[in-house]
Parts: C-alpha cells; sequence; structure tokens
C-alpha cells in the first residue's frame, strides 16, 4: 500500500512491514491498517456478529456495480457509518465513519480476481422501525 505521504506498506505472511520500520508481527487483517481491511470487508466489525458495535441497516445499489452500505450504532441510531463495496472485486472502496473518510484509488491484484464470486447478504428487515427514545 502507498499512502496520501508516499509512506509503503506491505503485509506478507503475517507480518506488517513499512518502509522505514523492522517488520511488525500483526493479526491478520484484524491488526492491518484501515486500508487494508478495506480489501477484506469481513475484518471490519459492522456486520452485527454478537458484540459488534455497528449493523447493516440499508444497502442501495448505486451505479451499475456498486453497493452503498450503512451502517447504524447498536446504542445510538443517530450514529451512522457507510461503505461503497464494488460488486465485482468485493472490496470497500469508500469507508465514512464520523469524521474520517478513506478512499481506495488504486488498487492493483497480484492474481486474477475469481469472476465466480458472489456476494450475498441477509434479507435486511423492512418493518417500521419504532423510536426508542
Amino acid at each position: 500500500m502507498v499512502t496520501d505521504q508516499g509512506q509503503r506498506w506491505s503485509a506478507v505472511d503475517g507480518m506488517l512491514s513499512v518502509e522505514s520500520d523492522p517488520p511488525n508481527a500483526v493479526a491478520f487483517p484484524r491488526g492491518m491498517p484501515t486500508e487494508v481491511k478495506m480489501l477484506h470487508p469481513e475484518a471490519f466489525l459492522m456486520w452485527g456478529r454478537g458484540g459488534e458495535s455497528f449493523y447493516p441497516m440499508l444497502i442501495q445499489e448505486i451505479g451499475r456495480q456498486s453497493l452503498l452500505i450503512t451502517f447504524e450504532h447498536v446504542e445510538d441510531p443517530a450514529f451512522r457509518a457507510t461503505a461503497v463495496i464494488n460488486g465485482k472485486t468485493g472490496i470497500v472502496e469508500k469507508m465514512a465513519m464520523l469524521s474520517d473518510v478513506t478512499i481506495l484509488t488504486e488498487v492493483e491484484f497480484g492474481t486474477p480476481l475469481d469472476p465466480g464470486r458472489q456476494l450475498e447478504f441477509l434479507p435486511i428487515t423492512t418493518d417500521w422501525i419504532p423510536p426508542n427514545y
């Protein structure tokens, strides 16, 4: 990964390397920076699994190949985050939470993508959500 500041990061076999620092062992992908997690959306703690703080509450198709997913905080419905997922690659291209917005501008793949891979989402409830004041 190359950041906007020109810093180069790489991850190989669970070792995270920043070009000026010695390699550092981290859990992949949970210990990785947000930009790397965006390549592995399941690494985000936002899918409503167990004790996670967010859950997806709205999915919209945008353009020809992307999905906009809106996430809601379990304790504060006004606290939301969004992610744009590329339907062909399965990666998060844009993530917005509070005032932090991260956008992947260029992604190169070292191996061909599996064209048969289909993204699957569980049905989202369409019932009216009663206010909880």
